[in-house]
Parts: structure tokens; C-alpha cells; sequence
């Protein structure tokens, strides 16, 4: 069956078995140009995976500039991970100028909109240091808050240190001791 006829959904699947090797051989290349059809259509996944695939060299030569631009384009639909690599570059400095605010407002989307555990663990990071944003411990405590409750042993050991040292709440040594725990 010609390309035409595919939908962006179809390029995506078997850009993905392209990718994994799951039920095709694995092809970086291959799995590139498939993410490249269905992202020439909108999809924000695939989007996502041109950005992986620029990012770490994988079918393509690498290149952090294109890389952020996919990205960027995968986020802008509201997809979480690109969302979350997009804040990665704007941190780093990978592929556009590093700007901390910007970081924090894609960790922000991905966090919030797309309780993205990774993002609500990183941006806690942000608010307890003050990076790109105010520093915060309540908010760091409330975004560590929401990651816990997905189960990051990260976020609960932030809790716990948070009781230990008074860091947005009241200093509380069995709350601390009981985040740890559930760290473990």
C-alpha cells in the first residue's frame, strides 16, 4: 500500500516497531524517516521520537538544534515528555540558549497539565533551589507532594528531608521518618 493512503497514526506504529525492534528489526533509520511521515502530519509522539533520535544520534547524525525544535513542536500539542526534554535543553543549553524561566514553564505544563511525575519532581527541585522560579519550599513541598503520591521514592525522600528541616512545613521528625520508610 503507497504512503499516501497511511494515516500519521500508521507511520507513527511502525516507526515505533522500528525503533524497539518489536516485531520488526530493529532500524534507527528506518524508524526516522516512518517519524518523520507521521510527524509531517501533526503527530506529536512522533514529533517526540524525531527529537529522542536528533538528540542521542540514533538514524540521524546528532543535532540538539533540531532536536529542540521537534520538541518544541510535540510540546506545543501538549505532549509531556517533549514537554519535559524541552525544559532539559532550556536548562542545559542544549541546542537553544539556556534560560532557566523558560525550563521552569515547560517543567510547569508538563507538571500541572500533564502530571508528568518526572516534571512535578523537577520542578520541586526548581522551588527549593530557586531556579527559574522563586524560592519556594511550599511550592517545592506541594510539587514533591503530588510525585509522591505517583510513587517517586525521589519526591518522598524530599518530603522527608522537608519534616527533618523545616522546609515549608513544621519541623516534624516521625512525618520524616514515615516519608522515609515509604521511600524505601
Amino acid at each position: 500500500r503507497g504512503d499516501a493512503g497511511r494515516s500519521a497514526e500508521d507511520f507513527y506504529a511502525a516507526g515505533v516497531r522500528s525503533y524497539t525492534g518489536d516485531g520488526a528489526t530493529k532500524d534507527y533509520g528506518k524508524a526516522v524517516r516512518l517519524f518523520h511521515l507521521a510527524a509531517d502530519k501533526g503527530h506529536a509522539r512522533a514529533q517526540g521520537y524525531i527529537g529522542l533520535c536528533y538528540q542521542a544520534g540514533e538514524g540521524t547524525p546528532e543535532d540538539h538544534v533540531k532536536a529542540a525544535q521537534y520538541f518544541r513542536l510535540a510540546a506545543n500539542q501538549g505532549h509531556t515528555e517533549a514537554q519535559l526534554n524541552l525544559a532539559q535543553f532550556y536548562f542545559e543549553g542544549a541546542g537553544l540558549p539556556q534560560d532557566d524561566d523558560t525550563a521552569a514553564r515547560c517543567r510547569h505544563l508538563a507538571a500541572d497539565e500533564g502530571k508528568n511525575v518526572e516534571a512535578q519532581h523537577n520542578l520541586a527541585q526548581c522551588y527549593a533551589r530557586g531556579a527559574g522560579v522563586l524560592h519556594d519550599f511550599v511550592k517545592a513541598l506541594h510539587y514533591n507532594r503530588l510525585a509522591a503520591a505517583q510513587g517517586s521514592a525521589f519526591a518522598q525522600c524530599n518530603i522527608a528531608q522537608a519534616y527533618l528541616h523545616a522546609e515549608g512545613v513544621s519541623q516534624d521528625f516521625g512525618e520524616g521518618a514515615r516519608y522515609h520508610r515509604l521511600a524505601a
